[in-house]
């Protein structure tokens, strides 16, 4: 009987940890298919399947730190807010994500629901403490820019820059800001970063450089401009005006015919029942270009609809005049001659102090500044009055939160210098699909051959990863999974946390790989502290 109840007992802990196991293998799978899913762009299929796993009761920080990037990236500002909420309210935070990036993409979401007061709220009270959070400084920037802060949007962007060398999307604001308060060279050389460093705008880079170039009178570079925005998805007045800027460098060119097309392309993109909308310098101009190739009706046609529109009425009453007159072969002596009455124009007054930056909802902002300032005043100090700068300088100690805490840049930089230390040499940084923690800059990964030795060098896949939370298992397999791909046969896995009991029981399975965690690389530091 003893013997039966001990079966049927192993029989059913057996069963439940199958479950147990099926329920997390589930888990595994629908969040790996998600992670795919938002690498490959399928921002909608993602959030359907982030948002099964919190049906599911699997609502932890991370998911929900992950929805609310996915969110705004849909333009779903209003879920984000709420996510981030959570997180920010029960301080529960995602591993390797810090208090200041979940505020800080709040601030986001109230910016780009018009909530522009509160995000400078946001904004504002972090940036006084000297967060090294970047994105403060590049939202801030935007908000000081549309409130015609223009000087002071200029100083947070290039603070911004200083930690976010490669962002395009950094240096086109940077750009649009200089274009406010007039330095066109400086508009210049930031558009032509952005241009390099491929920032999502929809051709509205290559657009404002077509533009400043024009006004140098450089018209092929402007052209090349020009022409790749026509590759873009832009709007149609954005095409409207490009077409029309192409027929104006043509035109500066002495091609007239093909100016005449590239005129006539921009009034296909422009609302033509709309008279506000109808460009009438273009329209003038264009006409002056049909009389210069003697197609004086269709020259015709164009003057007498200006004249409908009320423009420069007595101007183009002359001109019609003088058409008709041509038409009639009359002597041009006695009429008036149009040849030379081309209007100059220069886009560039356009867009230069034209408020690119600016936005319709205003407020205080320099009183909300003393506002905040005030309240950071009244708050009390929890510093430790006993720490003198001695005492900082001569500690050799680094702590987990230091590593987990400094920038990006820090952190590969000491990478690389621990890899060395241990004498191996960089061959090549790999990226894998679905690594999030590389994405956010939490991971590096190196690719490595022993510097000392005699014996054909294998290759060794180098993993160091920063962790506020305990490794889990997901983060193993994944790391045994990339190595078999790319079919290497030995590994270094390092992590600034302990292992979690199943992660550790996973990681035994793999003899040909070395996990490190945060006490081993503690001791690894010491060596290069």
């Amino acid at each position: 009987m003893v013997i039966i109840i001990v079966i049927i007992a192993v029989v059913i802990i057996f069963a439940i940890l199958l479950f147990v196991r099926s329920m997390l293998g589930g888990q595994n799978k629908y969040l790996k298919q998600a992670l795919r899913n938002e690498e490959m762009g399928d921002y909608n299929e993602a959030l359907l399947t982030y948002d099964r796993l919190l049906s599911e009761g699997k609502a932890t920080p991370e998911i929900r730190w992950r929805i609310a990037n996915v969110a705004i990236k849909l333009g779903i500002f209003q879920r984000a807010e709420k996510e981030l909420s959570i997180i920010e309210s029960t301080n529960n935070l995602p591993k390797n994500v810090s208090l200041t990036a979940v505020k800080c993409l709040i601030a986001d979401c109230y910016a780009k629901t018009g909530q522009a007061k509160k995000a400078f709220m946001e904004l504002y009270e972090l940036a006084q403490g000297n967060v090294t959070e970047p994105l403060v400084y590049l939202e801030l920037g935007k908000i000081y820019g549309g409130q015609a802060k223009t000087q002071k949007a200029i100083q947070y962007i290039e603070k911004y820059l200083n930690y976010s060398k490669n962002d395009g999307e950094g240096f086109y604001f940077l750009a649009k800001a200089y274009l406010d308060v007039g330095l066109l060279p400086k508009a210049i050389e930031n558009l032509e970063k952005a241009l390099r460093l491929n920032c999502l705008d929809n051709g509205m880079v290559n657009y404002y450089l077509g533009i400043l170039y024009f006004s140098e009178k450089k018209y092929n570079i402007a052209l090349q401009n020009f022409t790749n925005v026509l590759k873009q998805k832009a709007s149609n007045e954005v095409f409207a005006n490009t077409h029309k800027l192409i027929g104006l460098c043509y035109k500066e060119k002495g091609l007239i015919d093909e100016a005449i097309t590239s005129f006539e392309q921009s009034k296909m993109y422009s609302k033509k029942d709309d008279i506000k909308q109808i460009d009438k310098n273009a329209l003038f101009n264009e006409g002056v270009l049909l009389y210069k190739k003697g197609k004086f009706a269709n020259a015709l046609e164009i003057f007498q609809k200006l004249l409908l529109f009320k423009f420069r009425e007595a101007e183009v009453q002359k001109v019609i005049d003088a058409i008709k007159g041509k038409m009639k072969g009359i002597n041009d002596d006695e009429h008036f001659e149009i040849s030379d009455s081309v209007i100059s124009e220069n886009p560039a007054n356009k867009i230069l102090r034209n408020g690119l930056l600016y936005i319709k909802n205003r407020f205080d902002i320099d009183r909300i500044e003393q506002e905040v300032e005030k309240g950071i005043s009244a708050k009390p100090s929890h510093s430790d009055p006993k720490k003198t700068d001695n005492t900082q300088k001569t500690t050799k100690y680094m702590s987990m939160d230091d590593i987990n805490n400094m920038g990006t840049k820090e952190f590969k930089d000491l990478s690389r210098k621990l890899v060395e230390s241990l004498g191996f040499e960089i061959k090549a940084e790999p990226k894998f699909q679905g690594d999030v923690d590389y994405i956010e800059g939490n991971a590096i990964n190196f690719l490595l051959v022993p510097i000392a030795n005699d014996k054909p060098k294998r290759e060794i896949l180098f993993t160091i990863r920063r962790f506020k939370t305990e490794i889990e298992e997901l983060i193993i397999s994944n790391f045994v999974d990339w190595l078999e791909q790319k079919d290497f046969t030995k590994g270094i896995f390092i992590g600034s946390n302990k292992f979690t009991k199943e992660a550790l029981e996973l990681a035994h399975r793999y003899v040909n790989i070395k996990f490190i965690d945060q006490t081993g690389l503690s001791k690894m530091l010491e060596r290069i502290l």
